[in-house]
């Protein structure tokens, strides 16, 4: 699904799935994908993501992993229980681990490596493993260019 000169640009797209979320405690798991219609690609050209550290936990962790191929997260945010997990300003901001770990890998990775398609969409896997549920809302936003797919 490659973005090649024989996919026509159709224009950019401000693209919201903010929400308030609902995620179990001790492993709790829940994906957001964003899936262009058929005919078209997406490529992300930007991502705002904020996940607040969940109300009321004293222990664990929580982590947003990046499915930009389909297949393999190549992207990881994890935060202890009392951080937030974010995206902003083309830099992942966890304060556990974050991959890719530098600042350019992030940069690159957030302007060059996502693109997605109907068939291959682009996932986001948010994890729980803090000891409560966490209940905050999520702010999630992209910017996308949109290209006619060549089928």
């Amino acid at each position: 699904m490659a973005i090649n000169t024989g996919n026509s640009f159709l224009g950019l797209k401000f693209i919201t799935q903010d929400e308030t979320m609902s995620v179990a405690a001790s492993n709790g798991t829940i994906n957001y994908t964003l899936t262009p219609p058929i005919g078209q690609i997406y490529k992300i050209k930007n991502i705002f993501l904020a996940i607040e550290p969940p109300i009321g936990a004293s222990s664990g962790t929580h982590r947003v992993y990046l499915r930009p191929n389909g297949t393999l997260y190549q992207g990881a945010i994890v935060s202890t229980f009392d951080h937030g997990v974010y995206i902003r300003y083309y830099a992942f901001e966890g304060n556990s681990t974050e991959q890719p770990s530098g600042a350019t890998e992030q940069m690159n990775f957030l302007l060059n490596a996502i693109s997605c398609s109907s068939t291959v969409p682009f996932v986001m896997r948010y994890d729980n493993n803090t000891d409560v549920e966490q209940t905050d809302s999520m702010e999630l936003q992209y910017v996308v260019e949109i290209y006619k797919e060549v089928l």
